[in-house]
């Protein structure tokens, strides 16, 4: 399961700017996931349950996911659809999608307190 490592790096992540933030206490994290990135969300947020237990940093924060579609665009007319998968073709002209958006993964934002 990949999501355990995924959001271990997003854990680092969270850490580093903590510090480059001086905060002590991290109350919530918004990552975005795309639809398209492969990502099991529910995996994902059992592998935030488990390992912000190891975390006094992160203990008690709460995760927030924002789930993007995936977009693919026709490189031959630029009509830009919704698409599930990699493999679609354009309704207009029949040529190959190229992914536009919807396979992203990436940490929105932070919120924490500072000490005093």
């Amino acid at each position: 399961m990949h999501e355990f490592s995924l959001m271990e790096s997003v854990i680092r992540i969270v850490k580093e700017a903590s510090q480059n933030s001086d905060l002590v206490r991290i109350t919530g994290i918004t990552l975005v996931v795309g639809k398209l990135s492969g990502v099991n969300i529910e995996a994902l947020r059992f592998a935030f349950e488990v390992l912000k237990k190891e975390e006094p940093l992160i203990k008690d924060s709460v995760l927030e996911i924002e789930e993007k579609e995936g977009q693919g665009k026709c490189s031959i007319c630029d009509k830009i659809i919704p698409v599930w998968h990699y493999d679609l073709l354009c309704p207009d002209c029949g040529m190959p999608m190229q992914v536009a958006g919807g396979d992203e993964f990436y940490v929105k934002s932070i919120t924490g307190e500072r000490d005093g």
